[in-house]
């Protein structure tokens, strides 16, 4: 005896499965670029972390250095580079290791830092335009002081950018300036 045969079948059709498997392929593509998108905006915001860390930290440095030049403490002085002394350690003499230049190098944009006992270092990168102006004591500002005593400001102004382009294919910017009064000169 045969058993009547069921025509009714459960599961899915190769038509039912492909559009499944379509769906779930443009839902997929759609999760793939939102996150693509937001890994982009990620990489900006965090080369615009760096970018600002990187300029503060070298004007943090500048400005605690400075700040601390002896009396008739800057020995050169120019529109990219200054030299001082100061007495970092607070030890009452002035060591090579405390005799400091900072200057720009255009060519490798960045802002050096150089002691007479031959250490360099490199405080700032991807810097686009650095310059230092000098409040003399008469009030008078110049980026190339005659006579260095008469110093009594040092502004500093650092642009740098990103190291690489945003998603639209733009560098971020940025500008810091300090005023920068130096405690020790005789005011």
């Amino acid at each position: 005896m045969n058993s009547p045969r069921n025509t009714f079948q459960s599961g899915f059709s190769v038509v039912e499965l492909m559009c499944s498997i379509l769906v779930l392929g443009l839902a997929a593509a759609g999760v793939l670029g939102i996150f693509i998108s937001q890994r982009k905006v990620f990489d900006a915001q965090e080369q615009i972390m760096e970018m600002n860390q990187n300029v503060r930290s070298a004007v943090d440095l500048m400005t605690r250095e400075i700040r601390m030049a002896a009396l008739n403490g800057v020995i050169a002085a120019t529109s990219t580079m200054i030299r001082l002394r100061a007495d970092l350690d607070q030890n009452g003499s002035i060591t090579p290791d405390e005799d400091i230049a900072y200057s720009f190098d255009n060519n490798a944009r960045q802002v050096s830092r150089a002691t007479q006992d031959g250490v360099n270092s490199v405080v700032a990168e991807n810097v686009t335009t650095f310059s230092l102006i000098y409040t003399m004591k008469d009030g008078t500002q110049t980026q190339t002081p005659g006579n260095l005593s008469q110093i009594r400001i040092v502004q500093i102004s650092i642009t740098a950018q990103t190291a690489h382009p945003d998603p639209s294919g733009q560098y971020r910017v940025m500008t810091l300036t300090s005023d920068i009064t130096p405690r020790n000169m005789c005011l």
